[in-house]
C-alpha cells in the first residue's frame, strides 16, 4: 500500500510519537507500543471452532460418609464411587424426579370409580373365561393335567 493509498483511505499519517514504537506489517506505518494499535491494523481473529466448549467439572469437594459412630472419609472420585457401588447408593440428580404419589383424595377417588365400574358390569355380560366355574372351550375336551410333568 502506498503513502498516497493509506492518505485516502486512512487519512494521513500521525507522526512519529515518542517512545517505543514498532513498524506494523499491515499498513507499513509506525505505531507507538504505549497506545493501542489501530483496528485494522490488528491480526484477525482466528476461527472459532465447530466443536462446543467442554464442560468443566467442579472441583471435588471431600467429606465424611457414613453414621456418626463409623465415620468415612471420602478424599476423591474414586473412593466415592467404590463407596456408593459397596452400600448399592446412586448420586442424586436435580433433573431426574420420581413419579409424584397420587394424593389421598386422588386414591380415593380412583378407588370410588373403580369400585362404580365393577358394580354396574352385569355379570351375565361377562366373557365366559372370566366367570367362575365355566369356561369357553369351542367344543374341545377337557385338559387331563395329571400326569404332567412341571419340574423334576
Amino acid at each position: 500500500m502506498t503513502a498516497s493509498e493509506h492518505a485516502r483511505i486512512f487519512g494521513p499519517r500521525e507522526p512519529a510519537a515518542p517512545g517505543r514504537s514498532r513498524l506494523c506489517r499491515t499498513c507499513g506505518d509506525w505505531h507507538s507500543l504505549s497506545r493501542p494499535w489501530p483496528h485494522n491494523c490488528r491480526p484477525p481473529a482466528p476461527p472459532r471452532s465447530v466443536l462446543p466448549a467442554p464442560m468443566l467439572a467442579p472441583k471435588f469437594q471431600e467429606f465424611v460418609a457414613g453414621d456418626v459412630f463409623n465415620p468415612v472419609p471420602i478424599g476423591d472420585p474414586a473412593s466415592k464411587r467404590e463407596y456408593m457401588e459397596r452400600h448399592d447408593l446412586v448420586e442424586w440428580d436435580a433433573g431426574v424426579k420420581p413419579e409424584r404419589e397420587p394424593t389421598e383424595r386422588e386414591w380415593e377417588r380412583d378407588l370410588a370409580m373403580d369400585l362404580k365400574r365393577e358394580a354396574e358390569i352385569d355379570p351375565l355380560n361377562r366373557p365366559p373365561v372370566d366367570v367362575v366355574g365355566r369356561t369357553d372351550l369351542d367344543g374341545a375336551a377337557e385338559i387331563d393335567t395329571t400326569d404332567m410333568e412341571v419340574f423334576k
